[in-house]
């Protein structure tokens, strides 16, 4: 399965709403460079997270294993990323996750909880640039569904 699925597979069953999570899946093409990043390909590590505490190590990692390894694959990945989610609200650094409206509020809330160490303007131009990559795609194909539909539908009655 597509991973940017599986994330919205996981998110959506843990009750993470829209939009946050299609936000959520424009963070993870940003930090792993849309699914083709090393962390990403060896440690399944869809949010450039770090080995702390008692996390699992990514030793296979070219860039040194300071990065966590999800033995279970992205949709591990994507619940570690839903835990952080409802932490941060439970400790007040976010608030209510149905009230995260725009690419660039949810960036400026991960600045805040010091999540990434890009300039704020970077990082929130990022996720709308993948936001947009997948609202894109997303109307593209529904597009091309309803022009076959119309088609199917215009010879059927022939």
């Amino acid at each position: 399965m597509d991973p940017a699925q599986t994330i919205i597979n996981v998110l959506r069953g843990s009750g993470i709403p829209d939009p946050l999570t299609l936000f959520v899946v424009a963070q993870a093409r940003h930090e792993t460079n849309n699914f083709t990043s090393s962390v990403f390909n060896t440690c399944n590590n869809a949010f450039g997270y770090k080995a702390v505490f008692n996390a699992l190590s990514c030793t296979q990692s070219p860039e040194g294993n300071n990065y966590e390894y999800y033995p279970g694959g992205v949709a591990e990945s994507a619940n570690e990323i839903v835990r952080y989610l409802f932490r941060r609200v439970n400790d007040g650094s976010f608030p209510p996750l149905s009230t995260i409206t725009t690419p660039e509020q949810y960036a400026a809330l991960l600045k805040s909880a010091n999540y990434y160490g890009d300039p704020l303007t970077i990082y929130s131009t990022r996720l709308r640039y993948w936001f947009n990559q997948y609202k894109t795609g997303i109307i593209g194909a529904g597009s091309l569904m309803l022009v076959v539909a119309g088609i199917y539908l215009l010879t059927k009655k022939k």
